[in-house]
């Protein structure tokens, strides 16, 4: 018997039953794609968080954006040694977010296609380790993808733990979204508030046939316990490991925050 949960329908607003088939004789891994590079310190944060808190059977998936950084370079090996799954990001247009966004999201497509026959995938950056999520959260958010008719559902950030640095700071759009009013999407009995807003790559989930596009809509961001942490909001620039300092001034373009980059440039050598 499918299981049964309220979920709020995106374009009406109003409420609806659904049924949601968790197929428990199937359950295939879902993939965790993590774009990487240089930034060892953060992935290893965002890997042991994930084993931390997911119980659904997932696959750690790294696609490598040409890492260079030796300790990187030899974690990396390490995962390969491991039977990881380690993808090699070819050649693109350097500096420029949109060309590296299309190059991943090709070779997400070709893996979906050729390799893993589960119904989504989750994309992600190594800089936004989970909260403390319930063991489910994968459950959760292929739930709420279905029941809320979205394009994607992805993680908000949490705002009360940032640096005050950071807090002062005008950085993006995470400072509009904290503004933005939440709703409450239940399943199995429990409510997780979401908001609406744009995501793309801080754990997002996608149905494993979607067309990856930047920032389309529906999409919902779910507040915490589902929601991550950006490290780079966190960090005290008094003490930013050496492989953020290496990643910062390798990068070129948009691929890096400007505000992030200032950041890094002005902290104690």
């Amino acid at each position: 018997m499918p299981r049964r949960c309220t979920l709020r329908k995106w374009r009406t607003g109003s409420t609806i039953f659904l049924g949601f088939a968790y197929r428990e004789g199937s359950r295939r891994k879902i993939p965790i794609f993590i774009t990487f590079k240089d930034r060892i310190t953060y992935l290893v944060e965002t890997i042991r968080a994930l084993h931390r808190n997911i119980r659904t059977p997932f696959e750690i998936v790294i696609i490598d954006d040409t890492s260079t950084f030796p300790a990187a370079v030899q974690f990396v090996e390490r995962l390969v040694d491991s039977k990881v799954t380690v993808l090699r990001v070819p050649q693109y247009e350097s500096g420029k977010f949109d060309s590296l966004y299309a190059v991943i999201a090709r070779m997400i497509t070709e893996y979906m296609k050729e390799r893993s026959k589960a119904d989504y995938f989750v994309w992600t950056d190594p800089d936004v380790p989970l909260d403390s999520a319930p063991g489910d959260i994968l459950e959760v958010y292929a739930a709420a993808l279905e029941g809320l008719e979205a394009h994607n559902v992805g993680a908000a950030i949490r705002n009360d733990n940032w640096t005050e640095d950071m807090r002062d700071n005008k950085h993006g759009n995470e400072q509009d979204f904290i503004k933005l009013p939440a709703s409450c999407f239940v399943y199995r009995e429990i409510c997780y508030y979401y908001i609406h807003a744009s995501i793309d790559t801080t754990f997002a989930m996608y149905r494993r046939n979607t067309v990856l596009q930047r920032l389309v809509g529906p999409t919902a961001r779910m507040l915490s316990p589902l929601a991550v942490h950006h490290l780079d909001y966190l960090i005290d620039k008094t003490k930013i490991p050496e492989d953020v300092k290496y990643y910062v001034k390798r990068t070129k373009g948009d691929i890096t925050h400007s505000w992030f980059k200032d950041h890094v440039e002005k902290s104690p050598s």
